[in-house]
């Protein structure tokens, strides 16, 4: 394969493999519409846990954002992007509408500014210098090079990644921003600051230096020779809606959340040689204690240009 859009086409040909071999896997495809009453389900026991920490002392706020809520923003995260590619409903706009309404409790407007750069992921797979648009770019190279700054650089990383971008936001990206501006203001009236203050610390941990927020770092990073994408194995798996299984993801991007462990299962022979990740606790471990973790880890298919790459030295990918 060319260095051009090398894990792309990998998981292209996996993808025309997997089929050839397991044609039943098709039928894993399509929306499941069930995952809306999901999605109502966990905005509903968010403000609710929101309205009880009102009148709580702030350690037991912060305490239950970090053991609780991050893991319900994080699932209610991973349901949004099953609607980024269209896997709750049929239709484009009502994936739209749902992904801003499951946003409203997670407070930052992202879920479609996520849509449009994550679809562009799928595209551009480890592509350096911003065209693979999660991947780390400049800004994370220069910043994250020590142990506090990586742990900082974790943390922030998935507001700088939402709040960049090339071209002006789209309408449906304004009427996110409205939609959450309206509904944030209306929780900040209604409930208080510290039911506000819960679900932004519940929703930033989602997300960044938290047992769920490694999966984000964990999922592309380069564990295998010419592997460009990284599958989870364990128990949060459980409570994640199985966003674990990314290599499976890449491979068939239109096989919903309840269906990814079925892929994996009919499919084993595609995914048992892999590298993976049993612990996702592990790696935040890692990420914040072992020298030599950080944005350098990501799979890219030729080094960023900003980077000095030494003499002579291939591109680990091609």
């Amino acid at each position: 394969m060319s260095a051009s859009k090398y894990a792309v086409r990998w998981h292209s040909a996996r993808r025309k493999q997997l089929l050839e071999r397991h044609p039943e896997a098709r039928a894993l495809m399509g929306p499941n519409p069930w995952t809306a009453l999901v999605i109502v389900a966990l905005a509903a026991l968010q403000l609710t846990m929101a309205y009880l920490t009102a009148s709580l002392p702030w350690w037991a706020v912060l305490a239950l954002a970090w053991g609780v809520g991050a893991f319900v923003a994080h699932a209610i995260g991973v349901l949004v992007h099953d609607a980024a590619h269209d896997l709750v409903f049929r239709s484009p706009t009502a994936n739209r509408l749902i992904a801003i309404f499951a946003n409203l409790p997670l407070l930052f407007p992202a879920a479609i500014d996520f849509r449009e750069k994550h679809l562009l992921h799928h595209a551009h797979l480890g592509e350096p210098d911003g065209t693979d648009t999660q991947a780390p770019k400049k800004w994370d190279f220069e910043f994250a090079t020590t142990r506090l700054r990586t742990f900082v650089w974790h943390i922030i990383a998935p507001m700088v990644v939402t709040a960049k971008s090339d071209s002006a936001p789209s309408k449906w990206v304004w009427a996110n921003i409205v939609a959450n501006l309206i509904g944030s203001t209306a929780i900040l009236l209604l409930l208080g600051f510290k039911p506000f203050a819960f679900l932004g610390a519940a929703g930033l941990l989602a997300f960044a230096h938290h047992p769920v927020g490694v999966r984000r770092y964990g999922e592309h990073l380069a564990l295998k020779e010419g592997q460009p994408t990284v599958s989870y194995y364990g128990p949060l798996n459980w409570l994640s809606f199985d966003v674990g299984y990314h290599v499976e993801h890449h491979d068939l991007p239109n096989v919903p959340w309840n269906r990814a462990r079925k892929l994996h299962a009919m499919a084993s022979e595609f995914y048992q040689p892999l590298a993976h990740l049993t612990s996702w606790t592990a790696l935040l471990i890692d990420l914040t204690f072992k020298k030599g973790e950080g944005p350098k880890r990501y799979f890219f298919e030729a080094p960023p240009a900003f980077e000095e790459t030494p003499s002579g030295e291939e591109p680990h990918a091609t």
